[in-house]
């Protein structure tokens, strides 16, 4: 019983750490490229809106979370991915696609630009640790969003982060 604790523990430990990792990353990088922007056109709302681009395109991830727990939000079950039990993987926001109708509708809509950029660097991030299809929405639509097809081994170690809660 000690060493399902243990594991358990450990467990969570490494997706808290994994957690604060991956948030931190976003907000400096998000960070790092306001002060670009300040830099070049002095307009403190294109500071705003580079580090809402960088972080808040995880809003996504709520989305995923409320599809499968309906209202019943948990804090630790988010934080812990938990979601992801559902086998499905939606996240829209994080998608080249959707990345690409920003840039165009900054053609038009200059504010965009900022925004585009952080949420641009936040998913050229993700990117690194996932494979190389997986961030396109076209991909997951046609796998039916289906973590076991999208990420296999993301899927697995969601599979065995379940079996050491049971």
């Amino acid at each position: 019983m000690n060493h399902e604790k243990s594991i358990k523990s450990e467990s969570e430990y490494i997706t808290r750490r994994a957690l604060f990792i991956d948030l931190l990353s976003h907000v400096i990088l998000a960070s790092l490229f306001s002060i670009f922007f300040y830099v070049v056109t002095h307009k403190i709302s294109w500071v705003f809106l580079c580090i809402l681009g960088g972080i808040f395109i995880d809003i996504d991830h709520f989305i995923d979370y409320f599809l499968y727990y309906g209202r019943n939000f948990r804090l630790g079950h988010f934080c812990y991915c938990r979601y992801l039990d559902s086998g499905k993987c939606y996240i829209f926001f994080h998608s080249w696609e959707f990345i690409l109708l920003l840039w165009i509708g900054a053609f038009f809509i200059v504010w965009l630009v900022p925004l585009a950029a952080g949420m641009s660097i936040h998913l050229i991030v993700d990117q690194l640790s996932k494979s190389g299809k997986f961030y396109f929405l076209l991909f997951r639509w046609n796998n039916q969003f289906d973590l076991d097809k999208l990420e296999p081994s993301y899927s697995e170690m969601a599979k065995k982060k379940k079996q050491t809660r049971e």
